[in-house]
């Protein structure tokens, strides 16, 4: 995944009674990243109509390489000198790890001491999940999603996409998409009439095949309630046991023997471990592609194709409806400030979740809108992120992960697909031998980071998680 650290370092006032002096002239608020390319313009595009949006202040954008590199080297915020300490930080799969600064704020509580109103309910629970504080043994998982110690911001999942010129040379429509025995048996009907060259191909496969596919089953993907556990109990208890990967469970050795099964159909295409599918997709070598939601938004902008996106489908045999999906992408994390700072801060936060921002934000980026609100309502498959993401309450199996070492889990799951399809493994052997591996890393991950008391997931910026942007 490309890592995106974006900084907000800022000076601001409360919005309401300015004095004069201020009124007259705008706060200035510093907002430092190091982002490149499309998601840098869309950053400028935001930041415009934030300024155009209240005359209190401007938000202007300064690239920080001096914070970029320290962040290289693992620096802690706390070590920087005040005038590059950033006040709101962006962080990449926030479902992962979290500033090791205990200057930061929850988001929860920032609101709650500036009086800033922000519909946290109206923030699909897939979206609020990974943002979700580290929960305590005592207490509901569920009412965990509520309390956010960060504000969403990049939000995407995994979806299905379909040609839908490719569908209609087989005689099929799109809303036969339901579960994977429908997806397979449209696989069979391209295949017999040619209509793609390939009927089934997947970008990011340990991600879209193995980590969304258990949540939207609700299959736990490791103990600890998937990682979540893991912190407040290694705060009570230092020496004991690390989460464990439980990729040896059922619903894996049903979807991986499933996954098999489609390849020595010819009906499955295994084109890598990273985006490989996407151009795949685009170029219209293959009817259906699984990929990340923002990713595929843009692909059918480009496509030469009339193509769609439906929510993933599910084993029928194993669920009788699917669970939410949970986001990746990155989380706003807001550093204790003034109370100046604080409430521009927290007004940021409400301009970007406010459904008009929201629905602009989706359209424009991809990702999914910050809050259901700023939905598209132009039909299911424009929203089939939205739909995901929202159609149930989060569980602990479905709120997203929080382990350590994820791209080298999504390597031992690359491999064990790999050695599936090759032939070399059964799927029971090669998802043990994943299993062992993963596991085996996350005692490694506390032995090096379990030191850090201000969090067990304590903030390492090198680590990649090996996943889409």
């Amino acid at each position: 995944m490309h890592r995106r650290t974006v900084a907000l370092a800022a000076a601001a006032l409360p919005f309401a009674a300015l004095p004069a002096i201020a009124q007259q002239r705008r706060i200035g608020i510093r907002l430092s990243h190091g982002l490149r390319g499309a998601p840098l313009a869309w950053l400028q595009q935001q930041a415009a109509r934030f300024n155009a949006s209240q005359d209190a202040c401007t938000l202007t954008l300064v690239e920080k390489e001096m914070f970029a590199r320290l962040l290289d080297r693992d620096a802690q915020l706390s070590l920087l000198p005040d005038h590059a300490t950033p006040m709101i930080l962006a962080l990449d799969r926030v479902s992962l790890q979290r500033p090791a600064v205990p200057a930061f704020r929850p988001l929860h509580q920032l609101l709650a001491e500036t009086g800033v109103a922000i519909d946290l309910e109206a923030i699909p629970p897939g979206v609020r999940g990974p943002c979700a504080e580290v929960p305590r043994p005592q207490e509901s998982f569920h009412s965990l999603q509520r309390r956010l110690v960060a504000m969403p911001h990049t939000a995407f999942t995994a979806v299905m996409s379909v040609n839908l010129d490719a569908l209609g040379r087989a005689g099929l429509s799109a809303t036969a998409f339901s579960t994977w025995a429908e997806v397979r048996a449209a696989a069979l009907r391209i295949k017999a009439a040619g209509a793609a060259p390939q009927a089934i191909a997947a970008s990011w496969p340990a991600w879209t095949m193995f980590e969304q596919m258990a949540a939207i089953h609700d299959a736990p993907f490791a103990t600890h309630r998937n990682g979540f556990d893991a912190e407040a109990e290694w705060l009570q208890r230092p020496d004991g046991p690390a989460p464990g990967l439980l990729l040896t469970g059922p619903f894996f050795r049903h979807h991986l023997r499933f996954l098999g099964d489609l390849q020595r159909q010819g009906l499955y295409l295994h084109q890598g471990r990273g985006a490989e599918a996407d151009a795949l997709f685009a170029a219209g070598r293959c009817a259906i592609a699984f990929g990340a939601s923002a990713d595929h938004a843009r692909l059918r902008r480009q496509a030469p194709f009339r193509a769609t996106s439906l929510p993933l489908p599910y084993h029928a045999e194993l669920v009788q409806a699917p669970r939410n999906a949970h986001a990746g992408g990155s989380g706003l994390w807001l550093r204790d400030a003034t109370a100046d700072e604080a409430r521009g801060a927290a007004e940021f936060c409400r301009f970007i979740a406010s459904p008009g921002e929201s629905r602009w934000w989706h359209a424009t980026t991809g990702y999914a809108p910050i809050t259901v609100a700023g939905a598209d309502a132009r039909g299911p498959a424009a929203d089939a992120a939205v739909l995901q993401l929202a159609r149930s309450e989060a569980t602990p199996h479905s709120a997203g992960l929080r382990l350590g070492f994820m791209a080298g889990i999504r390597e031992d799951i690359g491999q064990a697909l790999e050695a599936v399809f090759q032939g070399r493994q059964r799927p029971d052997q090669a998802l043990e031998q994943a299993n062992a591996r993963g596991s085996a890393a996350q005692q490694e991950f506390r032995r090096v980071h379990g030191r850090n008391r201000n969090g067990l997931f304590g903030w390492n910026a090198r680590e990649e998680a090996g996943g889409p942007a």
